[in-house]
Formats: C-alpha cells, structure tokens, sequence
C-alpha cells in the first residue's frame, strides 16, 4: 500500500459507451450555420409590412393648385355646427384653435369645414345657419395674438416717429426715449378694484416696472396704420399669469389671445436698436426679458383705444409694463423670432384670409341654394351689406 501510494500505476482511458454509439451515425437532414439572404430579407420584409400595417397609414390628398392644403374635419365639429348648441360651437371653436393654430391655419380649417357642410346631410336652412356660425367663428379665430418671449436690449432707443410709453410709478424715471405713464395719467383706464403701480430693481429698461390693473388706455395718433406693441413681465404672482386675459379690444376691434401663462409664451423674438442683427444671438441674449403681443391696427378717429376686459373674477389682474407703436410704414425695431413669425400676420394678410373664408361660404350656400343671388345669400347669413373704402385708407372691418 506504501509503495502503490508513492508509485501509483498510470490511469486507464476508457471510451465513454454513448459516444461509441454515436460513430458511424449519418444525419439525412443538414443544416446551415448561418441563415440564406434570402430568407432574411424575406422576414425583414414581413416585419415592415406588419409595422406598416398596424401604422394605419392615409394616403395623401392633393389639393388643387392654389386651395390650401386639405384635410380631414372632425365629425364632431361638422356636427356641432349644424347643431348650434353651446356645447357644438365650442368644439367648432376648438377645431379650428387646435394646438394653438395661427390664423392661416384658421383659415385653412374653417374652408374645410365650411365646403364640408355641403355633405352633411343637413336641409338648406341647417346649413346656412351653420355657415352663418362657423363664419363668426372663424373671423374671432383670424383676430388673434400670441404671447411673444422678448428680450429687450439694455441701450434700447425708439426711432423718431415712434410713440413709446413706460407704465410705472410717477416717481421712477421712465426708460430711455419713453414718456412716462403714471396710474393716475388721464390716459388710462383702471378695473374697478382700482390699481397700483410697481417699481423693481433693474438698469431703467421698460420692463422694470409697470402697472397692475390697467384696463384700457388711449392715446391721440394721427389716423393711419400702426404697429403695436404691447409689453408685460413675469414676475411670479400668481394672479398676474395672464397679464393680457384671454382677449383685448383695439378701436372696439375684439382680438383674441391664444396664450397665457409665462411657460407658454413662444420664444424668443428681440426689441433693439438693430434687432435684426441680434435676432440670431438671442438663445444668449443677455438684455432684459418680458413678455409681448404685436398687433397691427388702423387709426380712423383720431385716437388708438386700448381695452383690457375680462379681469373682474378669479382674482386675476392685467400687468402692463409698456408700450411702442410704430408706423406699419416703418421698418420696426421688432425683429420676430421663426416661431413668432409664424403667428403674426398683418392686415392685408388678414384680409386674404378673410377672403379666403368668404369664398368658401359663397361656393357652400350656392350649393346649397342654387338659384339664390349675392343679395339673397347676404340675407341669409343675416349679415349687414358690405362696406367699401378707398384703396389708400384700409378698412377698420
């Protein structure tokens, strides 16, 4: 035992019995070490289709040449529209405003409804009173503003022939090239819980200070075409998110904002000496930064007049921190980011699209009611007679 401990004998190899089973055996069946191109495209092809498939892809209609781009309108507000309910004219209104449209969109989408209307399936007075609607509907759609993220340079100087107001304190200079307008100017118009002016810290820009309350204000201009600039800052009240509400009205024109709070304002345009320079730089612009609606609108009477309504409940007020109105003649100190651009239309841009939407409603009744004339159809839609003005003064309307 000592010495097969000390010497053991070499180890014997023995063949595992299952793997001498395995000798000799030939498989009929062979198969590849790597799948054929073929094959692989093959399923590569059936797995686009089924992805394709559960997509739900729509073809694409071509509109004829010169019609806006077409597409499909809701059931909802086709018949909500015929209905006239409350609660039918807001879907309207909420089709035509979806996802914060721009009036050219507006526009597109009250064509498409309104030509739609002649499908519905509605009797001729059905559709006339819903053209009727979808119409008032529309043109307060094409008389809207957007809130504007602006940064204003710090050595901002209004060109001559610009009028330009600093709202604030009477005490506290007014920015440079501005006049000073005080809670108690005669010019403006305060809510009946009445108003306040406030002053913060800053290097004299106009968005400084403002006031808090302010519900209308008016100032004599020459009559003409302007461009309006309104300003306002968030300085985190609560109450203040809005500082424009929802509408303002201009020469009794109503004008709809389509947004409110600070997080919503589109970005970011510049109000500068040479702002078009700037506009490119604005992600680091490091003048002030506020907030803006730019509207264009028609002196007839001698006076701009500027109504803020709508804050008498929910404890909300208006802020306004300044104002610029500009010559529309006038190359303006307002550079527009791409954004904003997109939202902003001037008035003979609205009046195309207000063609554009009469259009529609001529080509829908004249369908409808075939064998009625232009007086007829003006009837109709219970509208007052049209109202022409010479080529150089634009229509308020």
């Amino acid at each position: 035992w000592i010495i097969l401990r000390a010497v053991p004998p070499a180890p014997i190899r023995r063949m595992f019995p299952a793997v001498v089973l395995l000798l000799g055996l030939k498989d009929d069946d062979q198969v590849t070490d790597r799948t054929p191109w073929w094959l692989l495209l093959l399923r590569i092809l059936a797995v686009a289709a089924v992805i394709l498939g559960l997509a739900g892809p729509v073809l694409a209609q071509t509109a004829p040449e010169g019609d806006p781009a077409l597409e499909p309108v809701p059931p909802a507000a086709l018949t909500g529209a015929l209905s006239g309910s409350e609660d039918g004219m807001a879907l309207v209104d909420s089709y035509l405003r979806q996802g914060e449209a721009s009036p050219k969109v507006v526009a597109r989408r009250a064509r498409q409804l309104l030509l739609a209307l002649k499908d519905a399936g509605g009797n001729a007075e059905q559709v006339t009173a819903a053209v009727s609607r979808v119409a008032q509907v529309a043109a307060t759609g094409l008389s809207s503003s957007r809130v504007i993220q602006i940064g204003v340079e710090r050595d901002f100087r209004p060109r001559e022939g610009t009028f330009a107001f600093d709202f604030g304190p009477p005490d506290a200079p007014a920015a440079a090239g501005f006049e000073r307008i005080a809670a108690n100017d005669p010019r403006i118009r305060l809510t009946a819980e009445g108003g306040s002016a406030i002053r913060r810290p800053g290097e004299g820009s106009v968005l400084d200070d403002g006031i808090i309350g302010l519900e209308g204000f008016k100032v004599a201009l020459k009559n003409g075409t302007y461009r309006l600039v309104l300003l306002t800052e968030d300085i985190g009240d609560p109450t203040l998110f809005a500082p424009f509400g929802s509408g303002i009205r201009v020469n009794g024109v109503p004008i709809r904002i389509q947004t409110t709070r600070p997080d919503q304002w589109t970005p970011m345009s510049i109000l500068g000496n040479d702002s078009r320079s700037v506009i490119e730089g604005s992600r680091s612009f490091s003048g002030d930064q506020g907030g803006a609606i730019v509207i264009e609108v028609v002196v007839t009477n001698g006076e701009l007049d500027l109504e803020i309504p709508g804050f008498n409940r929910n404890q909300l007020k208006s802020y306004l921190t300044g104002a610029v109105i500009e010559p529309a003649d006038q190359e303006s100190q307002f550079a527009p980011s791409a954004e904003a651009e997109e939202y902003m239309v001037n008035l003979n841009e609205i009046y195309e699209l207000e063609s554009q939407v009469a259009q529609a409603v001529s080509e829908t009744l004249t369908d409808v009611l075939p064998d009625t004339g232009q007086e007829q159809l003006l009837d109709a839609l219970g509208l007052p007679d049209p109202e022409f003005a010479d080529v150089a003064v634009p229509s308020p309307n």
